[in-house]
C-alpha cells in the first residue's frame, strides 16, 4: 500500500480476514489507529522543506554526520542545485529531516 501498488483480490481478503480475527481476538490492538492515521497525516503535510533548511542540514550534518553518505551527497546536491527540488525530491530531504531531528537537530 505503502507504494501504491494494486491490491490482488486474495490479499484484499486475507486482510479482512486477519482483521477481522484481531476485531474477534484482541480489538484493544486497534485502539490507538485513529491517532497514527492522524500522525502520519501531519507527517506527510509538512512536505514544506525549503532550500534554506536542506542548506542548514548540510552544514549541521558535516559536523555531526548523523546521515549516511548517499543522503548527504543527496542533500548537498539539492543545497547546490545540482538535484532540482521536485515534490519527490522534497519528501526524500523532509524523510532525512525527521531522521536528523530525532538525532537533535533543530534544537
Amino acid at each position: 500500500m505503502r507504494n501504491n501498488t494494486k491490491i490482488s483480490d486474495y490479499e484484499r481478503l486475507a486482510g479482512i480476514q486477519i482483521l477481522d480475527h484481531v476485531i474477534d481476538e484482541a480489538p484493544e490492538l486497534l485502539d490507538g489507529i485513529d491517532e497514527l492515521n492522524e500522525k502520519a497525516a501531519n507527517n506527510n503535510s509538512t512536505n514544506n522543506i525549503t532550500l534554506e533548511d536542506i542548506k542548514r542540514i548540510v552544514q549541521w550534518d558535516k559536523k555531526n554526520k548523523k546521515l549516511k553518505d548517499f543522503e548527504f551527497v543527496f542533500m548537498s546536491q539539492l543545497a547546490d542545485g545540482t538535484k532540482p527540488l521536485t515534490d519527490r525530491n522534497k519528501f526524500i530531504a523532509q524523510l532525512n529531516f525527521n531522521k536528523l531531528k530525532r538525532y537533535g537537530f533543530g534544537e
